[in-house]
């Protein structure tokens, strides 16, 4: 008998985080052990020169479930009667949801950690030149016959082999497919030229950079190093599908009855769409499940005020609250009360030719006028957390919310104001802020016009709202628009977990659309460094300087962050778990006292 605590565990995955990209000198293995009959993963780093194969499982015998199964009662605000479950043909967040929790990928982002854990891949290598991902399948993953769509009837097909990531990628990249973020796949080597031709060919789909090496070994080849590619990895858009279905049902493959899948769940036929969606345990699912979910019931609703009530009768585990709930009533529920991260950064974008705001003295002096918390209670009734750097919390490379950058500083805003070589705002030219037409943005400018006017002094007049379309306001934000405007306020919400789709997608001079107009300088020397290196310390390391170089004392401040968006929901006490701020609820890591919840509705 085998005897493994769970915090050895964690240490194991903590040293594949510090070791697994190390270029050819180390290869992270991902092996199952049987504790006390259970199978459990085991993460462990080796010289890369020593050949150590995923070891396989015994043949795992289907798990039934029990006859009082753990039963998740959640609201989702959707009421669709039909799915297109296909994850390269959605950007919907309800659909995400259900893919998350029914397809399996290479890897998966811990939302506990933040860090990329193997999946799929029990282990990877990365090539000297950053290129070439080499990703080790385990061969105990299942693409499951759901036969009735109850547990007791599931039975695997085959095993989820490397040719269904290489079929699901390739097909991605075929116009035709019409996946909707497809540029996030041009990346891969040869999938842009493939995206290309209206009616690829044979030899066309060959040169994409994905193939089989072996039944369970996938090789990847990048037009660029990316060590960014493995966060990209964990997400919807890249999970394998099934082949022969595809092949032989098209399109309907992916509605509900035809699905094939593999992930921790499977799609229940007791299903009403329109009312409940039901979500039952693979009883073959190889990893350890963190939660004891045996059935998700997905309640749909059209509006949140309905969903509350029932969760307020007991009836519903969680639910989303409504955006009429008085501060006081919010407060009163106490623990019940979560406030959920969302990764979408909203921000002040400057314009560094205008007369005003192309000196970093004026940035930084606007920038720490903010504050942000107040912004968040005037607008957003607190939903939110206050930014003083880009890169949220959470993901590969982000840092913590107060651990770098200026943020609301009146005393420090009105020096820079004073450096910036202007004794008074009644002296300054006049700038435009431009933002949407909703009554929230310009609530949003509206407040921010009051702290310039508050801390340095700047009447409306100095500081003029003007609202456009959302269309409008991306067109003459651009770099090269002729009448820009001195100021505006967008948001950024990334593609995957990971601080470059941060830095380089929003900042870089000459990766990014770069809308502020910044030269070219030593901070973006350091982000390819951060995106090209395999050690994740120096990383993180990398990124934090470029943040500080970005949003310090000294700082370039070509953006001032405001916040991180927030969601409230509602959750009882018997339910324990970590909310994904990037991507669908994750049912297996949910915990369920149902001693506790059955006290509580009074049985």
């Amino acid at each position: 008998m085998v005897h493994i605590r769970y915090g050895w565990l964690f240490f194991l995955l903590a040293l594949f985080f510090l070791f697994g990209c190390a270029g050819n000198e180390t290869i992270v293995v991902t092996e199952v052990v049987l504790v006390d009959g259970e199978p459990m993963v085991v993460t462990r780093v080796v010289p890369a020169t020593v050949e150590v194969p995923v070891t396989p499982l015994p043949a795992l015998p289907v798990r039934e479930v029990s006859s009082t199964p753990v039963s998740l009662n959640i609201a989702i605000i959707d009421t669709r009667r039909t799915f297109t479950l296909d994850p390269y043909q959605t950007t919907d967040d309800n659909t995400i949801l259900l893919i998350d929790n029914l397809f399996a990928g290479l890897t998966n982002y811990n939302a506990s950690t933040g860090a990329i854990e193997p999946q799929i891949a029990g282990s990877w290598q990365l090539s000297e030149d950053g290129l070439t991902w080499l990703f080790y399948l385990r061969p105990d993953f299942y693409w499951l016959d759901t036969g009735t769509g109850r547990a007791n009837t599931v039975r695997p097909l085959r095993p989820v082999e490397a040719e269904d990531f290489v079929f699901a990628w390739r097909r991605a990249c075929d116009r035709r497919t019409q996946m909707p973020d497809v540029f996030l796949l041009f990346i891969i080597e040869g999938c842009q030229q493939v995206y290309g031709q209206n009616e690829p060919t044979e030899a066309d789909f060959a040169a994409v950079g994905v193939r089989r090496l072996d039944q369970f070994v996938l090789e990847v080849k990048l037009t660029q190093p990316a060590n960014y590619f493995l966060a990209m990895s964990s997400m919807y858009y890249l999970r394998p599908l099934p082949r022969e279905q595809v092949q032989s049902l098209g399109d309907t493959w992916a509605l509900p009855e035809n699905l094939v899948s593999n992930g921790p769940f499977f799609w229940d036929s007791r299903s009403l769409p329109g009312t409940r969606l039901i979500l039952t345990r693979n009883p073959a699912w190889p990893l350890l499940f963190r939660g004891n979910v045996d059935e998700v019931n997905l309640f749909q609703f059209s509006n949140r005020a309905d969903a509350y009530a029932l969760w307020q009768e007991r009836s519903l585990d969680m639910a989303p609250l409504p955006g009429n709930v008085s501060a006081t009533a919010r407060q009163a529920l106490g623990e019940r009360l979560r406030h959920i991260p969302v990764h979408e950064v909203f921000y002040l974008g400057y314009n560094l030719f205008s007369p005003v705001f192309r000196v970093p003295e004026m940035r930084r002096a606007f920038g720490a006028a903010i504050n942000r918390q107040t912004l968040l209670e005037d607008v957003y009734d607190g939903a939110g957390f206050a930014m003083r750097h880009l890169a949220p919390p959470g993901i590969v490379g982000g840092l913590s919310l107060d651990l770098v950058g200026n943020g609301y500083s009146p005393d420090y805003a009105r020096r820079q104001f004073s450096a910036a070589g202007l004794p008074s705002c009644r002296l300054m030219t006049p700038v435009t802020l431009l933002t949407t037409t909703s009554d929230e943005a310009l609530q949003q400018a509206e407040s921010l016009q009051r702290m310039w006017r508050l801390e340095l002094g700047c009447d409306n007049e100095v500081i003029r709202i003007e609202q456009v379309q959302f269309g409008t306001l991306l067109a003459r934000t651009r770099l090269r628009e002729s009448a820009r405007p001195d100021m505006w306020i967008l948001g950024w919400s990334a593609y995957f977990p990971d601080a470059h789709n941060w830095h380089n997608t929003l900042l870089h001079c000459e990766n990014s659309e770069n809308r502020p107009g910044r030269t070219c300088s030593q901070v973006d020397m350091l982000l390819q460094q951060a995106a090209a290196t395999p050690d994740p310390l120096q990383q993180a390391e990398l990124y934090r300087e470029a943040e500080r170089l970005f949003f310090g004392e000294d700082g370039l401040e070509p953006i001032t962050p405001l916040f991180m968006r927030g969601r409230y929901e509602v959750a009882h006490i018997w339910l324990l778990y970590t909310p994904n701020p990037v991507g669908g609820a994750q049912f297996n890591t949910f915990e369920l006292d149902t001693e506790l919840r059955l006290f509580e509705q009074g049985g």
